[in-house]
């Protein structure tokens, strides 16, 4: 009796919460820049470009020392033969995009959705031996997914977000609910922990050997 009934008030208390958690999922703001300065490099999850835009200016500032952009790839609109151009018409004030990609810019072009951007990351960060805090570089609504993902993946390391916006191209009140229905899952997911490594999402081997 006492099972159920504790069963039924925490059912009731996540329930309540629901709307609180709704509004509250995407509020990060951005760092301050002791924390951008304190990272040993930054990670970029693909999706709008404007993401990718943030990064670049972190390192052609000198504020993100190594910049990894994951899932860099056609399902996300990149083309790496295509990025310099690209970018370097974005971001114009960044007077020399390819010399910046050749000393500090990495690519990763593997990942395909944010549980791979994960676990794409965590070989690129195993493989440079970065082991500092890492700053998080996506759009503050896909922030939180992003972030229980990646603490997930790399346990103990420091991750910084850095949220930006996203150009949003439907009804922005869909796109939240949407967004936050695929947190809770994501928490969920994390929580359980014959699931933590998402063997079945992403061949983490492949990623290693093909990342070399």
């Amino acid at each position: 009796m006492f099972v159920r009934i504790a069963g039924r008030v925490c059912l009731a208390a996540a329930l309540l919460s629901l709307p609180y958690g709704f509004l509250a999922f995407d509020a990060f703001s951005a760092p301050p820049a002791q924390s951008i300065e304190s990272a040993a490099a930054a990670v970029v999850f693909t999706g709008a470009h404007e993401r990718i835009d943030a990064g670049l200016q972190l390192a052609a500032s000198g504020a993100a020392p190594r910049l990894f952009i994951s899932g860099a790839n056609s399902r996300a609109g990149i083309f790496p033969g295509r990025f310099a151009p690209l970018f370097a018409e974005r971001n114009p004030n960044i007077k020399d995009l390819p010399r910046l990609l050749a000393c500090c810019v990495e690519l990763g072009e593997m990942a395909d959705n944010t549980a791979a951007n994960a676990l794409e990351t965590r070989t690129w960060l195993q493989q440079r031996k970065i082991e500092g805090p890492v700053l998080l570089i996506t759009s503050r609504l896909h922030m939180a997914r992003a972030l229980a993902l990646l603490s997930a993946t790399l346990g103990q390391q420091r991750i910084i977000p850095y949220p930006v916006e996203d150009a949003l191209n439907g009804d922005p009140l869909r796109e939240r609910a949407e967004e936050y229905a695929k947190y809770l899952a994501t928490l969920v997911l994390v929580k359980l922990p014959l699931l933590v490594k998402l063997p079945w999402i992403f061949d983490a081997k492949r990623l290693a050997s093909d990342s070399a």
